[in-house]
């Protein structure tokens, strides 16, 4: 288990990153912009084992890991330029902490601190997928080492080959679902070391999925991804946002795309936790009922 999750300090929301002086210590995280949580409780670093012979460890950022319910794990987009402090992940991550939500936002391998050292070009998905699983696994395992309360839900959000590879792991039963952030429709195949299909057909689990993408995407192609949405079981949403980048149409990077993006989001995430609530409350009443018939 990774230090104290109790610790009371807080951090604060910023929006650029000011030079600072050369002081010793580990670098800065390589981030056009890094969005860090003032949540009730501070967002702590730790290292999260995953795989099995050999064990490796993930640079991952961890928050409400005490007073959270229900919990969402980011998975980030392709390296080298992807990580989790992209604005995609570290917006909503400190949007959510903000509404309650534990939080756990890592680095696949062999990028930032994260150990495995894989290919920067050509990932083994597979591996990253079960890698996924096992933060979730950790996850559970740290709360319980604390005597903390099961988590009541556990979601993903993946943002371009992140999205892939969350939305193939959600088929895993420690998940109730998943978001899927500028889904590279038209790139599954190198995404995926040329096992699209498989991956897609992971992707159409029968759980609450929301798929989020630009009209001008040359990722995610507006036809692909209609075909692809259309192939998809319920229950399911989507929303596509208007105008994103000029060039690829692939970023969510203004502050307006940004709430739009945690807009969705949130709503979807709000509308099945909701659900939830309500069938534990049906649940409850049955078992009033049938107590007070005996």
């Amino acid at each position: 288990p990774a230090g104290n999750p109790r610790s009371t300090t807080t951090t604060t929301m910023t929006t650029t990153l000011k030079k600072k002086k050369k002081t010793k210590g580990p670098p800065a995280p390589s981030a056009p912009v890094e969005l860090m949580c003032a949540s009730r409780e501070a967002e702590f670093a730790t290292m999260i084992p995953v795989g099995q012979s050999p064990t490796v460890r993930l640079e991952a950022r961890v928050a409400n890991q005490v007073t959270g319910e229900v919990a969402v794990i980011f998975c980030p987009a392709l390296p080298p330029a992807g990580n989790m402090y992209i604005p995609e992940i570290g917006y909503i991550q400190a949007k959510l902490a903000l509404r309650g939500y534990v939080t756990v936002r890592f680095n696949f391998r062999g990028v930032g601190a994260s150990e495995g050292g894989s290919n920067f070009f050509f990932r083994s998905a597979r591996t990253e997928m079960e890698d996924v699983r096992d933060v979730a696994r950790w996850l559970a395992r740290n709360r319980a080492h604390f005597k903390l309360p099961a988590l009541r839900a556990c979601w993903l959000v993946g943002v371009s080959y992140g999205s892939v590879i969350g939305a193939a792991a959600a088929h895993f039963e420690e998940f109730d679902g998943y978001v899927a952030v500028s889904y590279p429709s038209n790139y599954l195949w190198y995404c995926t070391g040329f096992d699209s299909t498989a991956f897609f057909d992971l992707a159409k689990c029968a759980k609450p999925k929301l798929f989020v993408w630009g009209d001008t995407d040359v990722f995610a192609g507006k036809s692909a991804m209609d075909k692809a949405f259309e192939e998809l079981p319920e229950p399911k949403a989507k929303k596509v946002i208007d105008e994103l980048d000029s060039v690829l149409g692939h970023y969510f990077r203004s502050k307006r795309h940004l709430d739009a993006l945690d807009d969705a989001v949130n709503a979807f995430l709000t509308s099945h936790n909701d659900d939830d609530d309500k069938e534990d409350e049906d649940d409850d009443k049955e078992d009033d009922d049938d107590a007070a018939k005996t």
